[in-house]
């Protein structure tokens, strides 16, 4: 399908809590969300 600018209601909502996770995971593993996004370790 074509990309949409202004993603549904549940998209977002989805999204928010996805982002709200990486980001409390991050401040409790910063070393495992550093060496998950790096490409050399993927």
């Amino acid at each position: 399908g074509r990309y949409r600018l202004v993603p549904h209601p549940e998209e977002r909502a989805e999204a928010l809590a996805l982002l709200q996770v990486a980001i409390s995971t991050s401040l409790v593993h910063p070393q495992t969300i550093l060496h998950t996004l790096s490409p050399a370790n993927a």
